[in-house]
């Protein structure tokens, strides 16, 4: 885990996801509060 922090090709993803994904907390997803949570999948 630590390599990837300055592996070029990692970093490359990493980039590639920000612009289309938000980091956010498990905790600040309301589904997390369920221990069965279900959800809608996207297509």
């Amino acid at each position: 885990m630590e390599s990837a922090h300055s592996n070029p090709t990692v970093q490359k993803m990493w980039e590639a996801y920000a612009r289309v994904c938000q980091y956010i907390p498990i905790s600040k997803v309301k589904e997390s509060e369920d221990p069965f949570s279900e959800f809608t999948p996207v297509n």
